[in-house]
């Protein structure tokens, strides 16, 4: 039987579908089917989940971090979750009617400051999430009508919707949220929050050398494609508002097949530092890459420090170049991936994206393989200090060109092959 636990909120919004959807994978166990074709669900709190993974109570779960987690347990990043603000059309209209779509606030940015009359419902005051509200509204020094206290977030929309108090919403609730627009002619706003850099992470967590049953893998696959559609979500929700997304038509119109027929390799740059923000966009574009089963394989070292750039340029007679670039991305993988066997496939999709990426930002690099040869991946590994369980797979430095190189036209139609 798997055993798999997460948060009453997250049991509620996300568990109903991933035990209907894993059922339907791997067939509901009768007196003719193994163990692995059965789940069960437990809920606790963040606390209660780790220490039920570490007594082999539970198989997974997936839930926030506490300082008290123990030494005996994994976690690996699931979902960046958002948190928003939400009002109801006919609050808006009482109380800030110059936040209605289409006047002044045309980025979707809610001020709580000019929100401190309004009744709002609070989460429970130790959730993380609570607690980055909490530093907000501290900078901003402001405190809000608070009318009601509740870990039940859908409780809170439902009261929004009538009319109660305002309330704040987690990406996990997002549908939740739509579902009752669609019902109802009083809709439900939904804001960013200003100054809220910070999100709620998801975690997957599992015991230390735990080995993985196809059911596992089954689930987690699930469980993975359901926190992407949460995060593109988050971001379709807010559409063309939303300034973080580098994803916007009109920044993407014509730019990735123009990179295709101009991107080559470049091995000079000049002497100036890439911008955080381009630098942003291009690991956006590498995570956007397909994986096999969604493993999504990978993590990303961006390195600046010149010592760092020297002393990578030494782990491969063909890297010399990277010591004078002002950056350089070292991708690697994770070997406790639900399909390790696929990951230098995975990887090499998600470069491809990133190198794309360099030249539409006005950039250029090159790829320098290190996988899959053990003596570079050791190398790269030791520079970077990298901890057990990671894997380099490639150097990328990157930066202004200080060279000029043209693409050449590669298409052989004797190649080409119609059966």
């Amino acid at each position: 039987m798997l055993k798999v636990g997460t948060t009453e909120g997250r049991f509620r919004m996300i568990m109903p579908d991933l035990m209907a959807a894993f059922e339907a994978s791997v067939g509901i166990d009768d007196k003719n089917s193994g163990e692995e074709k059965q789940i069960r669900g437990f809920m606790a709190d963040a606390v209660n989940l780790q220490k039920m993974i570490s007594s082999g109570e539970l198989d997974l779960a997936f839930s926030g971090l506490t300082p008290q987690m123990p030494a005996d347990m994994k976690s690996r990043l699931l979902l960046d979750e958002q948190l928003f603000f939400v009002i109801s059309d006919n609050m808006l209209r009482r109380y800030r009617p110059d936040y209605l779509p289409g006047l002044h606030n045309s980025e979707n940015i809610a001020d709580l400051r000019d929100f401190r009359l309004v009744p709002v419902c609070r989460s429970l005051p130790n959730l993380h999430c609570m607690e980055i509200l909490d530093t907000v509204l501290d900078s901003l020094h402001v405190s809000l009508n608070c009318v009601h206290v509740s870990g039940h977030f859908d409780l809170h929309l439902e009261l929004a919707v009538r009319d109660y108090a305002a309330c704040f919403c987690l990406g996990m609730y997002l549908s939740h949220l739509e579902r009752i627009n669609e019902c109802s002619e009083n809709k439900l706003h939904v804001f960013r929050i200003k100054g809220l850099s910070n999100t709620n992470p998801v975690f997957l967590l599992q015991k230390v050398n735990h080995m993985h049953s196809m059911a596992e893998d089954v689930f987690i696959r699930l469980l993975e494609e359901k926190c992407g559609e949460i995060a593109r979500h988050q971001d379709d929700l807010l559409g063309s508002h939303n300034q973080k997304s580098l994803l916007k038509k009109e920044h993407r119109k014509g730019k990735v097949m123009n990179s295709i027929y101009h991107r080559v390799s470049i091995r000079r740059y000049q002497d100036r530092p890439v911008e955080p923000e381009k630098t942003e966009a291009i690991l956006r574009a590498a995570m956007q890459a397909p994986s096999a089963a969604n493993q999504q394989p990978w993590e990303f070292y961006v390195v600046t420090d010149k010592e760092k750039l020297k002393a990578l340029a030494e782990t491969s007679p063909y890297a010399k170049m990277t010591a004078n670039a002002p950056s350089a991305i070292v991708p690697v993988y994770r070997t406790d991936c639900h399909l390790p066997m696929y990951a230098e496939i995975d990887l090499s999709i998600a470069m491809e994206n990133m190198w794309l990426e360099t030249d539409a930002q006005g950039l250029g690099g090159v790829w320098l393989g290190i996988a899959p040869l053990e003596d570079r991946m050791k190398a790269v590994e030791k520079v970077l200090e990298l901890p057990e369980g990671l894997r380099a797979f490639a150097i990328f430095p990157y930066g202004y060109p200080a060279e000029e190189r043209k693409q050449q036209d590669r298409l052989d139609e004797s190649r080409i092959h119609y059966i």
